[in-house]
């Protein structure tokens, strides 16, 4: 789609994402099509247009790995991005024998989610990924977090596993977890020197 003279959206987007400055003053648009676009970015309409002031200081940047996931809707990402599809590949071929099952076809179609620890290795394996791409286009974390398999994946993006390492581990963590007998879970809202004594007093004889 253009906008005028020829320039289509996709590279003006481009272009004033990386290969321009960023200025303390910012302007966004939005519309339904490129010449509700192109007419906000002239100035000729202000509907869909947002005016402001960048920050002096860059603002922090989080990622937070999740611990549950719908798989199997990884599809079109993976057509729109080779690199990302190229990647899962490489785990792929080298966690093959470990894993009994395809990364790449359950994060597409969902095959074999049903078993806790490819879907666990699977859900990793993107996490992992999907930082990857995001750092090689520039976007770096301040502050890494993650939640379940999420702190394996975050402990990947931070250098501390491999890929494979990681995604090896998010499925031996399901496998112990699937085997292990039901129990229970308790959360008690204390403070440290509280929870610390009563550890205390557990330990010592009555």
């Amino acid at each position: 789609a253009d906008i005028a003279g020829g320039v289509g959206l996709a590279d003006l987007s481009r272009t004033a994402i990386a290969g321009r400055t960023s200025g303390v003053f910012r302007v966004a648009v939005v519309g339904e099509d490129t010449a509700a676009i192109g007419a906000s970015l002239r100035g000729e309409s202000r509907d869909g247009r947002f005016e402001g002031e960048a920050p002096h200081e860059a603002p922090k940047l989080a990622w937070v790995f999740s611990g549950q996931s719908a798989l199997g809707s990884a599809a079109e990402l993976i057509a729109q991005d080779p690199a990302f599809g190229a990647a899962l590949d490489e785990l792929d071929q080298a966690l093959a024998f470990d894993l009994g099952g395809s990364l790449r076809a359950a994060l597409t179609s969902g095959l074999g989610v049903e078993r806790p620890d490819l879907a666990a290795a699977a859900l990793t394996a993107f996490q992992v990924v999907m930082a990857a791409r995001l750092e090689a286009w520039g976007v770096r974390p301040d502050v890494l977090l993650g939640h379940g398999v999420g702190e394996i994946a975050a402990a990947a993006a931070a250098g501390v596993l491999s890929g494979v390492d990681a995604v090896r581990f998010a499925a031996a963590r399901a496998r112990a977890l699937d085997q292990t007998a039901p129990g229970r879970m308790l959360a008690v809202r204390v403070g440290e020197a509280a929870a610390r004594a009563a550890k205390r007093a557990q330990r010592e004889p009555a």
